[in-house]
This record gives structure tokens, sequence and C-alpha cells, in this order.
């Protein structure tokens, strides 16, 4: 448990209010967020939250509020979002990798013969 969870005001407090059903929000909720918005650690309580997914309020926002606060993962811009090289050799006039393209029109083929021979042994 981090250290600064003992100085947390939630942990004076009903934690059932913290950890709502999915999809419902009541008025324990806003209990909650009230009691987060005057929390000494709110800011590493959100960080904490965001960084290992966690359910319920957490720094004073839902599980939907915090979904826009993740870090883009930064990759490196010569590589697709598969890793693949992006020479000009391997890159179409779009700019696309042509790995992935091919890997893609395989995939497709394959699910297109399986559907066949699907209707055809009927």
């Amino acid at each position: 448990m981090p250290d600064w969870m003992h100085d947390a005001l939630c942990a004076q407090s009903d934690p059932e209010a913290f950890f709502p059903d999915k999809g419902k929000f009541t008025t324990d909720n806003r209990t909650a967020i009230a009691i987060c918005q005057g929390c000494a650690v709110r800011k590493p309580c959100l960080e904490f939250a965001v960084n290992h997914r966690l359910e319920g309020i957490w720094g004073g926002l839902t599980v939907r509020q915090r979904r826009g606060l993740r870090e883009p993962v930064q990759r490196d811009p010569n590589t697709c979002t598969k890793g693949h090289d992006l020479t000009p050799e391997n890159t179409s006039a779009s700019g696309r990798c042509l790995m992935c393209q091919r890997e893609t029109s395989r995939l497709y083929e394959q699910r297109r013969r399986r559907g066949k021979e699907y209707f055809n042994a009927g």
C-alpha cells in the first residue's frame, strides 16, 4: 500500500460509497466525490488509479472520467503500429505498411475460404 493512502480522507469513510455498482451513480457517489475534493492526497490517488486502471472513485473521478487521462503510448515514427519498419520498400504510396496490408489480405482470404467451405459442406 502506498504511503499516501494512510493520509487519504476516504480511509476514514464508508468504502461502499467509493465502489458503486457498475453503471450506477448515486448520492453516495456524490458524497465520495465531495470527500475527494477536500483530500490532500487527491493527485497521487488519481495517478495511482489511472496507472493501475482501478474500478471505483479515485481522486474524485469515476472510471469513465479517468479514461481520457491515460498517457498515449509513444511509438517510433519509423515503424507501423505492429512494429514493422517503415522503409520506402515497405511503405505504400498512401504511407501504409505493406507487410500489414499483406497480412490483412491473407487473413481475409483465409476467412473467405473457410466461409465457402462452411456453406458448401451443408
